[in-house]
């Protein structure tokens, strides 16, 4: 059996989705696409009773906060290879919607997986345009 779910680490770069780069995971399922913002380590065990306040602040933030992308793979109409400075693994999603996630170090890692699940799922036919990019006939 094959698992529902796939994780992958990165960032998202500034775009559509966010306006900063964002440190977070790359969650693909076999019906949604989403990025999560990771969050830094506790500071509770360094700084005492402090630092447990600023713990307890920061999980009530966490909960309240949404995940940055967050689309049904149905809506994905293009998925390429791009490049940002010196990182050469950049997953370059394009939406029906007109917008674009970029996520560094996922490209090796979901190009495959993506193709899977939209044809083997969603039943989509991918069109290949370069070696490194393609879209949903």
């Amino acid at each position: 059996m094959t698992p529902c779910w796939w994780t992958a680490a990165g960032a998202l770069l500034p775009g559509d989705f966010s306006a900063k780069t964002v440190l977070g995971h790359v969650t693909l399922t076999r019906q949604r696409m989403v990025f999560g913002e990771q969050k830094p380590t506790t500071v509770g065990s360094q700084l005492g009773a402090l630092g447990s306040v600023i713990d307890d602040l920061y999980k009530r933030r966490q909960v309240e906060r949404a995940p940055l992308v967050d689309v049904p793979l149905a809506d994905i109409t293009a998925v390429s290879k791009g490049k940002f400075r010196l990182n050469r693994n950049i997953l370059v999603v394009e939406f029906v919607d007109g917008r674009k996630a970029q996520v560094t170090n996922s490209f090796k890692q979901l190009d495959a997986l993506l193709r899977k699940v939209l044809t083997e799922e969603h039943g989509k036919t991918i069109q290949q345009d370069a070696p490194d990019s393609w879209r949903v006939a």
